[in-house]
């Protein structure tokens, strides 16, 4: 996943080290997605000045993946963002406390992230919208489907998969899925089904042309993987040098 993929708010991670974090942002009308989205914001800004300093001038947040580190820092900057704000709307001691705290181990979790090194790609395929998914006259028995998309480049990388399309489609059809505007760099893409939102399973094992549109065969939903987190790094950026894959 990159950076700039626009992704759901971790809300497990946040309970993780915050079992009350959500209780505690409604009663102070706090949005957690909102603060989420302010925090990626400002790590992207402030990465951008770490390539450029490190002699990655060409590459930008767009270019950033999501590594465990930077998965972790994001996480904590969320919350010291949220306890910041709770502080100021309430003047709570123990919030003060927690924001305090939280952003001192943002700090040290962007301090590990340096070291360890900020994993880039030089090729970034972005994480598609929602997919468009309809219905035609079929053979199959009614079902509700759940629908994912992937765009692909022409090195092979695949981008982290797209938000689901769920239809429910009756006895007598079958399920059609149009993949949307593709980016730039996209050369093709690929279709994950399920019945649920936890069995999606690759029903391209070859891309598509990106002006194709997909149909679900007489023979129903095949298995096949699941869907991936999207583009590994092709480098690390460390401090004055980089650490090259492989």
């Amino acid at each position: 996943m990159l950076l700039t993929d626009q992704p759901p708010l971790w809300l497990a991670e946040l309970t993780h080290y915050e079992s009350s974090i959500q209780t505690v942002a409604s009663s102070l009308g706090i949005d957690l997605t909102a603060k989420f989205a302010l925090a990626r914001r400002h790590i992207g800004t402030k990465l951008e000045i770490f390539l450029k300093r490190n002699g990655s001038d060409g590459l930008d947040a767009s270019n950033v993946v999501v590594t465990a580190e930077l998965r972790h820092w994001l996480v904590l900057h969320t919350l010291a963002e949220t306890y910041r704000d709770g502080y100021h709307s309430s003047l709570n001691d123990r919030y003060e406390a927690k924001w305090r705290l939280y952003a001192s181990e943002s700090l040290s979790a962007e301090r590990e992230l340096y070291d360890a090194g900020v994993g880039v790609v030089q090729e970034p395929v972005p994480r598609p919208h929602r997919p468009e998914a309809g219905l035609l006259a079929g053979t199959q028995p009614g079902a509700t489907y759940y629908v994912t998309t992937a765009w692909v480049n022409a090195k092979g990388d695949e981008s982290a998969a797209s938000e689901f399309a769920v239809i429910d489609a009756p006895d007598g059809h079958t399920l059609t899925v149009a993949p949307g505007v593709p980016p730039a760099s996209t050369a093709g893409w690929t279709v994950y089904v399920g019945t649920s939102d936890s069995n999606g399973a690759l029903q391209t094992p070859t891309p598509l042309p990106i002006d194709t549109t997909w149909t679900l065969p007489p023979t129903g939903i095949r298995n096949g993987p699941g869907a991936g987190d999207g583009q590994q790094p092709d480098q690390y950026i460390t401090v004055d040098r980089r650490i090259w894959k492989g």
